[in-house]
């Protein structure tokens, strides 16, 4: 798994400056593709457009210039900084002093209090039961492991339980001990014939396709970007092969046509 991490790495940086490209694809296609048809009878017209020059090593000097000037202003601005230290150490040769935490936004408290007001405490598995119930996204799972001989109620309430288990990293034991007719057993058979990676990306599919089309529009507009966060903090960005690593779960993020996709 580390060489495919360190190739996904490899094809993103590649794919980022159109070293190489996608058959087909519409941001990441051939970047002979990018240029109008007549871009080359219509050269300096287009170059006056750009504002850039004609000569390639004039524009190479500029950008060079400039690049120079960049860190030569960062090299002098850099020492005068009390709260950055340069020097030599084994742990990183930049440290910087940690930055005094700001006060808490006035409205935030109030939005806060007033969420605490109307709805209290949720329960996870309330969350969860809402997002099961809104989306639907259980009705694929036996599409994805195969016909089975559970109803789609028990499977539903089982599956939530083992996700539940798992998602709050209390165990399958625990969760046994709930109110609930369903035995260890019959939970840990559920974790072993429907929990899996297939089911897994087409539960995230789900959930993810719905998560966008519930979005305000006029507020989010069209992107496919998701941010999420629990105690640390990972972004995915549509059509990227692989965004990041997890080092907490051991899990990678990655985006497709269908919304977010959780590879285990």
């Amino acid at each position: 798994m580390v060489y495919e991490v360190a190739t996904f790495q490899a094809l993103r940086e590649q794919l980022r400056c159109k070293e190489i490209w996608v058959v087909g694809a519409g941001r990441w296609r051939n970047p002979d593709e990018d240029l109008p048809a007549d871009f080359a009878a219509r050269r300096l017209e287009h170059y006056a457009e750009l504002r850039k020059p004609l000569d390639p090593a004039e524009f190479c000097t500029a950008l060079r210039q400039e690049m120079t000037a960049a860190l030569a202003e960062l090299n002098g601005t850099i020492t005068a900084l009390d709260w950055v230290h340069i020097a030599a150490r084994k742990s990183g040769a930049i440290r910087l002093t940690p930055i005094e935490a700001a006060p808490e936004p006035r409205n935030l408290r109030r939005i806060k209090n007033e969420v605490a007001r109307q709805w209290k405490v949720v329960p996870l598995i309330d969350i969860l039961k809402e997002a099961v119930l809104r989306t639907g996204c259980l009705a694929q799972v036996s599409a994805a492991a195969g016909s089975g001989h559970l109803s789609a109620e028990v499977l539903a309430e089982r599956l939530m339980l083992v996700i539940y288990a798992y998602g709050t990293n209390c165990g399958i034991a625990q969760v046994v001990s709930g109110g609930h007719p369903h035995t260890e057993e019959e939970l840990r058979y559920v974790r072993r014939r429907y929990l899996v990676p297939e089911v897994a990306r087409t539960i995230a599919v789900a959930i993810a396709n719905a998560t966008f089309a519930a979005r305000e529009t006029g507020l989010w507009g069209q992107s496919t970007t998701a941010v999420a966060s629990d105690s640390t903090h990972f972004r995915a960005w549509d059509q990227n092969l692989f965004t990041e690593w997890h080092s907490r779960y051991g899990t990678g993020v990655r985006t497709g046509s269908s919304g977010l996709v959780l590879a285990a």
